[in-house]
């Protein structure tokens, strides 16, 4: 077991906790890649709240025809692993599809595509979203 601290953006909500630190492989969910990568983790009880929106990934043409590392199916949009810079870098590679500006792009990793950028609810209120792997 080891301390972290734990801060949440602005700083409002600070605190320490006693975590492990643990080694496991990770790989896409799809099965297809045989890549997998060994990465080395803190386990927190929480990574964040589950965004409150979840992207409509298939009314944008130049994701659809992409193998995404979440397929967005379901209700739940929670987060399972937040991978940090110091890992980053091992899982992503310099392929980006765009489309329209103001719309979310697609960075290429080992596991799948990830989406990145503005998104807009249901009220068509612009909304950013984020989702790392």
């Amino acid at each position: 077991m080891e301390r972290v601290f734990i801060e949440s953006l602005g700083g409002d909500h600070n605190k320490c906790e006693r975590t492990r630190r643990v080694k496991f492989w990770i790989s896409s969910l799809n099965g297809k890649d045989i890549e997998k990568q060994l990465v080395e983790a803190l386990c927190l009880p929480k990574i964040c709240q589950k965004p409150k929106l979840a992207p409509n990934v298939h009314c944008l043409k130049h994701l659809t025809a992409l193998q995404l590392v979440d397929d967005f199916t379901g209700n739940s949009c929670a987060f399972d692993v937040l991978i940090g810079l110091d890992y980053y870098y091992e899982f992503v590679d310099h392929k980006i599809k765009r489309g329209k500006k103001g719309e979310p792009v697609a960075v290429h990793s080992t596991l799948g595509y990830i989406i990145c950028g503005p998104m807009t609810n249901e009220k068509r209120e612009p909304t950013s979203f984020s989702h790392s792997v």
